[in-house]
């Protein structure tokens, strides 16, 4: 199950302010999504509201679906803050790095958090909405900054188009 975890400050530049805006949105929407899920509300006006607003509300089903194999199938207790809080969590990172990956035609990186993250059919359950929800950004023009990522794994754009 997804927990939050304390509000411990990371090293910057984990201040949540200075991510681009669509990594700001993703993470913002995550921890909503997981504010609803902890008090039990199978639907968030909130965040309904967030992604028609966002033109992606077509796209809130693969966010539901993801978030859902993620909330019961994790198999460690898994680092997303409360939707004030300042800082970015260590899996909220990996979480951008998931969606990147799917962006930049990077899948194995992908795939690998969420082997690291799920129980084995949950990671291949989660894998599609995953996919879905960042092709979904994509089309929204919300496109994931390329960053390397925390496992070491550099998503090389050189050799990947966006899809």
């Amino acid at each position: 199950m997804i927990q939050q975890a304390d509000h411990t400050p990371l090293e910057a530049p984990s201040a949540i302010c200075a991510l681009p805006y669509p990594e700001r949105f993703t993470v913002w929407a995550a921890r909503v999504w997981i504010e609803c899920f902890r008090a039990n509300n199978p639907t968030c006006p909130r965040l309904e509201n967030m992604f028609r607003h966002a033109r992606l509300a077509e796209h809130l089903g693969p966010f539901y679906a993801f978030f859902t194999l993620v909330a019961h199938g994790a198999q460690r207790k898994l680092d997303f803050r409360c939707p004030g809080c300042k800082n970015v969590g260590e899996d909220e990172r990996l979480f951008l790095t998931i969606l990147a990956a799917q962006q930049w035609g990077s899948p194995a990186t992908a795939d690998s958090i969420l082997t690291d993250w799920l129980y084995r059919s949950a990671a291949r359950r989660a894998a599609y909405p995953a996919r879905m929800f960042a092709h979904g950004l994509a089309e929204a023009g919300l496109i994931l900054d390329c960053q390397p990522s925390p496992l070491g794994v550099s998503i090389d754009t050189d050799k990947h188009a966006m899809h």
